[in-house]
């Protein structure tokens, strides 16, 4: 009986096929999904920034725009008699009006600051304490950047005021005669901001590592399937080499449309031209001794486990030799030839047959008591009888000599078979053409 090929369980040793198709299969995936989540989430936090960018520009733009309706006119600047800037504009002060920026702070939610130069004159900025952060400057790059460019300028997470880092944006702003004397300053808590991008990449986040997941868990299943049917084929081809021909190739890996499935189909037509080739005579057709031998070995092992009976005979072809003198051996051929044909639709539906040497021919039935075996083989000689073989335009007359008997359930094979063919001596000492039990 033919058994399914089993895998045996491979212990982990790391440096196997499926180890490499895993690391193969499964470190670019994690690679490539590291990289592209970095430049996702980086990507992303750059367009955050760009928006709170443009969020600051318009609010700054919106403050200068509010600032010029409430006060109409170009701006100055005078100094007091203590030395102190005032900024006017439409001839007022409205370095005195703080509740300006506090109103555009409240409105707007961001720090507001007006400066002279790059002093700062009024703001809602404070320190720790709660002190406001009145006639403090800005840093030396913010001056040059905006003050001597006369350019507007957004700072991303660079502008610290007293302990504190800020997103802030500055545009200058100029006297009537295109001076640039001063900028007026939006910023926000950089901590804030960078808050609100960290919770807006999450879902980002979260999504780059379940698709790296999903897709690794794919790519590892693959790959287990491909390394597994890999095995399959190895585990096939060792049995091949033990001359294992009763291994197994599995039907659903013989359906596969690939280079593993035609590989399969190779190693499946190999198997069954080496068992040919090991197994079969070439002339007949037959199974050969060395098949018949196995057999004889699953008889034996099948009768003690189930006890069902078995018959054994030896058939020799009568005066074989005088064919071969007179006709010649290629007539001798096509006379063997024959033989095995009517062995063969005989016998094969009730057992197997095979040459088991020369002119001699060993035939198993299986299921069979001696009577029903004597009656099978008694058919087989009528119809070898019955008819003559033609070969070289002669008609050659064949009969064939049988002994058979009655497989005890303990007995070995060696004396099985020498009681065969002491019956097949008996059949040809008592006239040939005969059966004998």
């Amino acid at each position: 009986m033919r058994m399914a090929m089993e895998i045996p369980k491979r212990e982990f040793r790391g440096n196997g096929l499926g180890d490499k198709m895993l690391a193969l299969a499964v470190l670019p995936i994690l690679v490539l999904g590291i990289v592209l989540m970095v430049v996702s989430m980086q990507t992303f936090s750059d367009k955050m920034e760009g928006h709170v960018r443009k969020e600051m520009t318009q609010q700054t733009k919106l403050i200068l725009k509010i600032l010029d309706e409430n006060y109409p006119g170009e701006f100055s600047l005078n100094k007091d008699v203590k030395g102190n800037y005032h900024i006017y504009k439409g001839g007022k002060d409205i370095t005195k009006d703080t509740e300006f920026i506090d109103n555009m702070k409240e409105i707007m939610g961001v720090e507001v600051t007006l400066f002279c130069q790059d002093v700062r004159l009024q703001t809602t900025l404070r320190d720790t304490k709660g002190r406001l952060f009145i006639n403090t400057a800005v840093s030396s790059v913010i001056t040059k950047d905006v003050l001597k460019k006369k350019k507007a300028h957004f700072y991303r997470s660079t502008t610290n005021v007293g302990d504190e880092r800020y997103f802030a944006y500055y545009e200058p702003i100029f006297l009537e005669d295109g001076t640039c004397f001063g900028m007026v300053g939006v910023c926000r808590k950089a901590t804030d901001i960078e808050k609100n991008i960290r919770m807006a990449v999450r879902p980002i986040l979260l999504l780059s590592i379940a698709a790296i997941f999903v897709i690794g868990a794919i790519s590892i299943s693959y790959t287990r399937i491909l390394t597994k049917r890999i095995r399959i084929l190895q585990q096939f081809m060792k049995k091949l080499t033990k001359e294992d021909f009763e291994a197994e190739m599995p039907a659903g890996l013989l359906k596969v449309e690939d280079e593993i499935g035609d590989l399969a189909r190779s190693g499946k037509k190999m198997q069954e031209s080496i068992r040919r080739q090991v197994e079969l005579d070439e002339l007949t057709q037959l199974y050969n001794r060395r098949y018949g031998d196995k057999c004889l070995q699953q008889m034996c092992k099948k009768m003690q486990e189930s006890g069902i009976e078995y018959c054994v005979a030896i058939g020799d072809i009568d005066f074989f030799k005088k064919v071969n003198d007179r006709y010649g051996h290629e007539a001798g051929d096509v006379v063997l030839t024959k033989v095995a044909r009517i062995l063969r639709e005989k016998i094969m539906s009730k057992g197997y047959v095979c040459r088991w040497g020369g002119e001699e021919f060993l035939i198993v039935l299986e299921d069979c008591e001696q009577e029903q075996a004597k009656q099978i083989l008694q058919d087989v000689l009528d119809v070898l009888r019955g008819q003559s073989i033609e070969c070289q335009g002669q008609n050659i007359c064949v009969t064939m000599s049988v002994g058979v008997v009655q497989v005890a359930s303990d007995e070995k094979i060696d004396d099985i078979l020498r009681r065969a063919d002491k019956k097949l001596y008996d059949a040809k000492a008592g006239g040939r053409d005969r059966i004998c039990d």
